[in-house]
């Protein structure tokens, strides 16, 4: 039974999952460009991080936060997704890393993170 509720709940974000294509912060409109091939293996990763994040699955989805940063280095998203995962673990630190990263980056709500989190 549970297994059916998991593979539900997988089906369910990845049909409602919304697509990659940019991102904004206070600093201005951040939208990245990238090959389409590429922007549809971000997408698939991104439906994924969130599904195993809604799930509770952490560590994994912290993996595959880290392959799409290994895509786009600069996909500001993905570190401020990854800041949240590890801060849900209580690693901190690594948290404050990646929502500085974030917010370099322009993604206006990792400095909030940092503001309240980070010392």
């Amino acid at each position: 039974m549970k297994s059916i509720k998991y593979s539900f709940v997988f089906f369910f974000i990845l049909l409602f999952s919304f697509s990659v294509s940019g991102q904004t912060g206070k600093r201005g409109n951040y939208f990245v460009t990238l090959n389409s091939e590429l922007q549809t293996e971000l997408d698939s990763l991104m439906r994924i991080w969130n599904s195993y994040y809604m799930l509770g699955q952490l560590n994994i989805s912290i993996e595959y936060y880290d392959k799409a940063i290994k895509l786009n280095p600069n996909f500001a998203k993905a570190f401020y997704n990854r800041g949240n995962s590890n801060f849900d673990l209580g690693l901190n630190k690594e948290a404050c890393l990646d929502w500085m990263k974030a917010a370099q980056l322009g993604y206006e709500s990792a400095e909030d993170m940092m503001i309240q989190n980070c010392k």
